[in-house]
């Protein structure tokens, strides 16, 4: 596998030309159906060796996946725990890098509560079907 440094590096080199693109208007050459992808594929990659990321490292990582809907918390949110729990671990992070995870957490935490909503309201407005004749 690749070292932890290569695999948050490489997700936020790939999110941050994402979220520059999309905020200046640019042709984006990497589509998200080929992003969003290759963001999972790292975070799996990733999720197994939490330990071994520096603060830095894990704290790009986790916005990386978040800025590109990609944190999937169902699957990392166990191992980020584990790796919290660590004596010492959360003293590792500068206020930078702990704003940014908290940021990171706070965008997916809305993301599932907009877009449930979202996707409840959608449901709601279709036409029903009429009932069925006697």
């Amino acid at each position: 596998g690749f070292e932890a440094r290569h695999l948050a590096n490489g997700a936020w080199a790939l999110a941050r030309w994402q979220r520059h693109c999309r905020l200046h208007g640019l042709a984006q050459e990497c589509k998200p159906a080929v992003c969003r992808p290759a963001l999972r594929a790292l975070a799996s990659e990733a999720s197994g060796r939490l330990q071994d990321f520096k603060a830095r490292e894990l704290s790009r990582l986790l916005w990386a996946l978040a800025s590109q809907a990609c944190l999937r918390l169902r699957d990392l949110a166990p191992a980020i725990l584990h790796d919290f729990h660590r004596p010492a671990r959360l003293h590792e992070f500068d206020s930078e890098e702990l704003i940014s995870m908290i940021t990171s957490f706070a965008w997916m935490l809305e993301r599932g509560v907009w877009e449930r909503r979202k996707r409840h309201m959608h449901s709601m407005a279709r036409p029903r079907p009429p009932p069925p004749a006697p």
